[in-house]
């Protein structure tokens, strides 16, 4: 008896669900803003992390690769709507960090010397 049931069949159920399904499975919609928040496990700056093939990744990240397309070496996914829990395509879209810098500053988010945060 397995305190969080059979890891055999929690690798066989796992293994068939989508990247796409969990994304669907593991969010909220927020009517409102239209953001779809990751209520997984978060970062401690808000970041949403999935695990796919056993590796945890950027929840916002997969979203986009898996809706949009493949994110290009070295660039960024930011998010228009400024909420890093946000996996919504809608909201993201990539840039480099002197895009991720700019877009911080111009929308009053510079907390310190490093900058806003990284994604």
């Amino acid at each position: 008896n397995y305190r969080h049931g059979d890891p055999e069949k929690s690798k066989v159920i796992c293994s068939d669900v989508s990247v796409i399904d969990k994304i669907e499975q593991y969010t909220e919609l927020i009517t409102e803003s239209g953001c779809w928040i990751w209520m997984r496990q978060l970062n401690s700056k808000g970041y949403g992390i999935i695990n796919t093939d056993s590796v945890g990744k950027y929840a916002h990240r997969v979203s986009f690769e898996e809706h949009v397309g493949v994110i290009p070496d070295g660039m960024y996914v930011l998010h228009h709507c400024d909420t890093p829990s946000c996996v919504n395509p809608s909201h993201l879209f990539v840039g480099t960090q002197k895009d991720n810098m700019q877009d911080c500053a111009v929308k009053g988010r510079w907390r310190n010397q490093y900058g806003c945060g990284w994604s």
